[in-house]
């Protein structure tokens, strides 16, 4: 578990994994068929709140669907006031027009944690199994009385419509009375105060049938839902509602942040975290707010992103990335500082597409303008992107030099960091043990050497022969040598050699990739 991680946070991890009473949601497959779109689609919680961010169209209410279709209930159990049953099915979420396929075929996964399970699966009834739902062709979805008892509540967009836009609660506004006062008003008074900021001096909620309407007190002013913000009054209800409802209950939010100002939804996260850790609530929203993103923990941030007929499942992104993502824009997270474009162009061709969009190569110059460029993120931190290093590998003999250069540069000691350890921490080698470009030329796997050759219009033995030439040139002439012997641009060259490497060393290449990925976990920390 990580270190740095909030006390609230730390604990919430720790009771989600390990509490088998609370029959929590751990994860959902979609195994076979297609849901709206959704194909092939896997997903695990790690935490009791988790926001899936994703544009328009990327699938993230379908999931919430589906989260709120993985369990069943008991006829006594908790439900809204507006609904009939104390469960939900798939025919409260997806319903088609005769101009519309059905579902069928489809067959989901549902990975739980709980003690509710028959003993000849599970020797106690105890542990981590899953449930398996499934829609025949022209068919019914399978048993639904089987499924783990759970109360479950879905919030939907709804929730925010005002009451003096409701044809019904304007119908009905004479007729609401007070209804009883519950011990723990007083909390819901405060959480909502703490949220919005206001000084609340009192709080009920009037009923008339199956409808509410909160009424609240500030100072000699009382008024109603009927005057409140749609996000004021949406919040009275749910957090009315966590303290209503059993321990464990699971609850569906669609977009979380609705009618809330981003300070609000700061602050709405951070009681969330302490709900669910007092009541243990599980939480599983969308959202297109990075301010609700940024207050989570990593594990408890899903991005989906759409590419072509796929829909991708990005878990652990960062708040900045995903607000890049929903913006249309990819903005870097981190930015990796080497010593020139033979390094740029190798860290660049070892990374995937996702990776490639998450960081900023950088070609500072010499090892010493590396060090000192990441000593000014030192002294910039907060200001700007933190920053990781790759330095040339025959540097490597060099690392006491080149950390000294840095921590000379950092001109100020921070309360509490090791500066040598935070330039360690962030301080990397290019694969092999010779300057880049000479790496390069004698990495040759025989089938991509092939490959390498007809690009460039030579034969295999043309091409080995060419680049042993070359390699024997200084070091920065290597590239030049072998253009002049193959007649093409330098440029073209030295874009095709480095493909040549990359494919040939896949091992050293994940290594590199695999240090990038634990700086970006680090940063969405």
């Amino acid at each position: 578990m990580a270190k740095n991680l909030a006390k609230v946070d730390r604990h919430n991890i720790e009771w989600f994994g390990t509490r088998d009473d609370c029959a929590s949601l751990m994860s959902i497959q979609l195994t076979t068929g297609t849901v709206r779109g959704l194909r092939a689609l896997y997903i695990e919680f790690g935490y009791p709140i988790t926001a899936i961010a994703g544009r328009n169209g990327s699938g993230k209410t379908t999931v919430l669907a589906l989260a709120a279709c993985a369990f069943h209930n008991t006829p006594d159990g908790y439900h809204l006031p507006t609904r009939k049953t104390t469960y939900y099915t798939f025919g409260d979420f997806f319903v088609q027009s005769h101009d519309e396929p059905t579902l069928d075929g489809v067959e989901i996964e549902y990975g739980i944690l709980c003690n509710q399970w028959k003993i000849d699966a599970f020797p106690d009834g105890k542990g981590f199994g899953i449930q398996t739902r499934k829609k025949k062709p022209f068919g019914r979805w399978n048993d639904y009385d089987l499924r783990v008892n759970r109360n479950v509540v879905f919030f939907g967009l709804g929730r925010v419509v005002p009451h003096a836009e409701k044809s019904v609660s304007k119908s009905y506004r004479g007729s609401f009375r007070a209804g009883e006062r519950k011990i723990w008003s007083e909390k819901v008074l405060a959480i909502v105060g703490r949220i919005l900021g206001r000084g609340y001096s009192h709080f009920r909620l009037d009923e008339y049938g199956k409808h509410r309407l909160a009424v609240v007190s500030i100072e000699s002013t009382t008024y109603s839902g009927f005057n409140m913000g749609a996000g004021e009054d949406a919040l009275f209800e749910l957090i009315y509602t966590l303290h209503d409802c059993p321990r464990a209950t699971l609850f569906i939010i669609d977009e979380i942040e609705l009618g809330l100002h981003e300070d609000a939804q700061a602050r709405l996260i951070q009681e969330l975290k302490k709900i669910c850790l007092d009541r243990h609530i599980q939480v599983i929203c969308t959202t297109h707010s990075g301010r609700i993103l940024e207050e989570l923990p990593p594990i408890a941030r899903i991005y989906l992103q759409r590419s072509g007929k796929k829909i991708d499942v990005i878990p652990e992104i960062s708040a900045a990335f995903a607000t890049g993502k929903l913006s249309g824009k990819d903005i870097a997270e981190i930015d990796i500082l080497v010593e020139d474009s033979t390094a740029e162009r190798l860290v660049h061709s070892a990374m995937p597409l996702d990776m490639r969009r998450r960081v900023n190569i950088i070609a500072i110059g010499s090892a010493a303008a590396v060090m000192r460029s990441l000593a000014a993120r030192y002294i910039e931190s907060g200001k700007s992107r933190d920053a990781t290093a790759f330095l040339d590998a025959d540097q490597r003999n060099k690392e006491s030099k080149n950390i000294s250069v840095c921590t000379s540069a950092m001109e100020r000691q921070r309360n509490g960091i090791d500066q040598s350890g935070w330039v360690r921490d962030r301080l990397h080698y290019l694969p092999g043990e010779t300057p880049p470009e000479q790496w390069i030329v004698a990495q040759r796997d025989p089938d991509q050497l092939a490959i390498t050759a007809q690009q460039l219009g030579c034969s295999v033995d043309e091409l080995a022969h060419i680049l042993d030439e070359s390699a024997l040139a200084d070091a920065h002439s290597i590239f030049y040598e072998a253009s002049q012997r193959l007649s093409l641009p330098v440029e073209n060259v030295a874009a095709e050699l480095t493909k040549l490497a990359v494919a040939s060393a896949k091992d050293e290449m994940a290594k590199l990739c695999e240090v990038i990925t634990q700086r970006l976990a680090a940063v969405a920390k």
